[in-house]
């Protein structure tokens, strides 16, 4: 959690459509699609949280393809500040390693880190989920959830795939701070991995553990491996560069198909 690549990334330029929600207190934005749906999808965010443009639009992709998405806004203070993403990180990105650990303005977000994972912690949001999913099967009709989660989400989405009570379905996009190999043995529902090339949370080592795990398991399961991304490219990845533009694209229709496979219905 402390690679640079966990606190930088770029913003995409749209415009989110959805709508701004209370649900049991907390603040959501939920994306509809256009006809009612009985299947919903939780997105449970990176370490920037809910209102950054990228992750709504993502939302709004769910949405178009006939899912109500819900995307929680869970983090109690410190927040990590969206100003960094942009400019800022492609002048963090042309450094080398070592310099741009010491970017002041990256060294002002890990600083954020400890109290940030006190008041944040997985258990901590893993429970607030679960509550918004119990409202979601009351308000909205709900029969089947599937959650989405993006590096720090990714954990979330990993540990309530392990109780399929909470869950029907998983796609972690580069997650953070797993345990090997427990958060890939104990998954008891559908579960899909994106992961890049470069990340120091999960090497190739991980990657190759995740695989042959998967391949017990009797449910649905996917691995997705790409080559040259990094950490954060699914959700934070720079539009303008056309690789990680198809990348991420990529990664978005795999995470629907999955998602249509396990939680509609045929």
């Amino acid at each position: 959690m402390t690679s640079f690549d966990c606190c930088v990334g770029f913003l995409d330029t749209g415009t989110p459509a959805g709508a701004i929600s209370e649900i049991l207190g907390y603040s959501c934005y939920v994306a509809k699609p256009k006809t009612k749906s009985t299947a919903a999808i939780i997105i449970s965010t990176d370490i920037f949280g809910w209102e950054i443009p990228n992750i709504r639009l993502i939302a709004d992709h769910f949405a178009s393809n006939g899912f109500l998405c819900v995307i929680p806004h869970l983090f109690l203070p410190p927040l990590f500040p969206a100003d960094i993403l942009g400019e800022h990180s492609r002048r963090i990105h042309s450094l080398p390693t070592e310099e741009a650990l010491e970017v002041p303005e990256f060294q002002n977000l890990i600083k954020l880190l400890p109290e940030f994972k006190k008041v944040n912690d997985f258990p901590i949001l893993i429970r607030k989920t679960e509550e918004i999913i119990g409202q979601l099967k009351v308000e909205y009709g709900i029969q089947k959830v599937g959650m989405i989660g993006y590096c720090w989400g990714g954990n979330v989405v990993l540990s309530m795939g392990q109780n399929p009570s909470s869950i029907d379905a998983c796609v972690a996009n580069h997650p953070s701070a797993l345990t090997f190999p427990d958060h890939i043995e104990k998954l008891k529902v559908p579960s899909c991995f994106i992961l890049p090339e470069f990340d120091r949370s999960i090497g190739k080592a991980e990657v190759d553990l995740i695989t042959n795990v998967l391949k017990s398991k009797d449910f649905k399961t996917k691995v997705k491996y790409y080559p040259n991304m990094f950490h954060g490219f699914a959700v934070r990845g720079d539009e303008k560069d056309p690789e990680v533009k198809e990348a991420r694209q990529d990664a978005l229709n795999i995470a629907v198909q999955f998602f249509k496979d396990t939680l509609l219905e045929n």
